[in-house]
């Protein structure tokens, strides 16, 4: 047999080590995560595969702010973490140590909760009445993870309980299939992560280190799988019951911030300069599609054969599902959009916040704008905060401390 040069021999190694690593996969991807959905929209990207799409009675434009409130006592915080609305509640964090519920109708505080270290995100498991909130970590250990009844507040459990040790900040949002949480958490003092928690009593099923690297997107499950994208620029693949690595991406051209969205047995990763379709079971690059702008904390979302996100450009973009060929590209001179577009599939409409501090209604089909609302001064801006989704309202959070919820018609109470 004739000799290797290293270059063959690196391939083979390659090769084999990721069948080693899909070998222990095997068979998860015909095992479906079944995503927590009730209600409108009931956590950030509407559901576990992260598609950012729903079907429902959203308003139609124009659009006008029907109530606005504003936490008291915040100087330093900020209200830019996308809130969730649900059977006639938007929840909410108070851009400090606290978790809000709100009437949908009014704005009127129907409870609040105070948690130890700043609130980041919350996400709904409707089924089993709980509200999830995470945090970052403080100068002591403290729980980052909460459950919270969702008529009262009241904690039902955390991620201390069961003697189990405490992780580092949590920032990136939930994901959730019938009776499990996953959440990605930072590297703070020691390593970064993926940790699985059973939604009915808060018990440790897994746990997951990426070492001297956080997992730092909000993380997506579906199909068997759990993905999350780590600092190292890399999308990494676990096996949704066991924790194990299934595959991990080569690294991308830019750090991952977005959530990875999952759809038609591809999981869709936007960061940076490009767009790319990986193959759910195996990592396979599928299809890459390079853009004009650099996308940073917006996350594609799904509208029929289609993926929506925004850049830091201020353009708002689609590509085709099937191969990423762009379909329309709108700029929008609306200051950067690090926001995740919500996408009404009944009517056809994208929602998304702005950097200066606006609501866009755009047509997801065309890139059509249909209306803008400005929310307050554009020194303020919409950051992260994903629009939630409700009949009749859209809600979202701004940098200026405020949430705001808007509806078609005039405008009512303003809190």
């Amino acid at each position: 047999m004739a000799a290797m040069n290293r270059g063959q021999m690196r391939k083979i190694v390659g090769a084999l080590a990721s069948v080693a690593l899909l070998a222990g996969c095997a068979g998860v991807a015909q095992q479906r995560g079944a995503s927590e959905i009730g209600g409108a929209w009931p956590m950030f990207k509407a559901d576990a595969l992260r598609q950012g799409a729903w079907r429902g009675k959203a308003p139609q434009p124009p659009l006008q702010v029907r109530w606005r409130y504003t936490p008291e006592g915040i100087t330093n915080g900020f209200l830019d973490w996308g809130p969730v609305a649900s059977r006639g509640v938007v929840y909410t964090p108070n851009g400090l140590n606290r978790v809000i519920a709100l009437d949908a109708l009014s704005g009127a505080v129907r409870w609040e909760q105070t948690l130890e270290g700043n609130v980041f995100n919350v996400a709904l498991a409707e089924r089993h009445g709980v509200l999830l909130a995470t945090t970052t970590i403080t100068a002591r250990p403290t729980p980052t993870l909460y459950a919270l009844d969702l008529a009262t507040g009241a904690i039902r459990w955390h991620n201390m309980a069961h003697e189990q040790p405490a992780l580092g900040g949590i920032e990136g949002a939930v994901a959730l299939t019938h009776d499990t949480a996953y959440v990605a958490w930072l590297r703070y003092e020691g390593d970064g992560g993926v940790a699985a928690y059973a939604l009915r009593d808060g018990r440790l099923r897994w746990r997951w280190i990426v070492p001297q690297h956080s997992a730092l997107t909000p993380v997506a499950a579906g199909q068997g799988y759990v993905f999350v994208g780590t600092d190292d620029k890399r999308l990494q693949a676990l096996d949704a019951r066991t924790g194990a690595l299934c595959w991990r991406s080569e690294p991308y051209l830019d750090v991952l911030q977005g959530a990875p969205m999952i759809a038609e047995g591809l999981v869709i990763m936007a960061a940076g300069p490009q767009v790319q379709a990986h193959e759910v079971r195996t990592g396979r690059v599928v299809w890459q599609q390079a853009l004009l702008g650099v996308i940073g904390s917006s996350s594609p979302a799904r509208y029929e054969d289609m993926v929506v996100v925004g850049t830091q450009q201020s353009q708002l973009l689609a590509v085709a599902l099937k191969d990423g060929q762009v379909r329309w590209q709108q700029a929008l001179e609306a200051g950067p959009i690090e926001s995740s577009p919500a996408i009404d599939e009944a009517s056809g409409l994208a929602y998304v916040g702005t950097g200066d501090n606006s609501v866009l209604v755009v047509e997801a089909r065309t890139g059509v704008v249909r209306d803008r609302v400005r929310l307050a001064p554009a020194a303020a801006g919409v950051w992260h905060s994903s629009p939630a989704l409700q009949a009749g309202g859209v809600y979202i959070g701004s940098l200026d401390k405020t949430l705001y919820a808007l509806g078609s018609g005039p405008a009512e109470s303003l809190r």
